[in-house]
């Protein structure tokens, strides 16, 4: 398996500015808006930015029969209250792939 950007050293940084020049419309959030290193925070607003791909881990878990969080699953995440005094999108870098920096 390869990871081009990521042996690359291509961050989030570069990536936005790269799609801002090309006009592409880049996920406020990073791609992976469902990574379970996110707090549940971000992932209570991605559930109203992104419901299909949020709806996809939530049924991923009910699949597996296990949460990828411990403290909450995924469904449970929707029903939180959005955060109004949280700076979304800020959170810490991607453990893998800087997809938040």
């Amino acid at each position: 398996m390869s990871f081009p950007l990521i042996e690359n050293l291509i961050t989030t940084r570069q990536v936005v500015s790269w799609s801002k020049q090309s006009n592409l419309n880049f996920p406020e959030d990073s791609n992976c808006v469902g990574c379970f290193w996110k707090p549940f925070e971000q992932l209570r607003k991605n559930w109203d930015d992104e419901p299909q791909k949020m709806r996809w881990f939530a049924e991923i878990e009910r699949k597996m029969k296990r949460n990828f969080k411990k403290e909450m699953n995924y469904a449970d995440v929707k029903k939180l209250g959005l955060q109004s005094n949280f700076f979304f999108g800020t959170g810490s870098g991607c453990q893998s792939g800087f997809c938040t920096d």
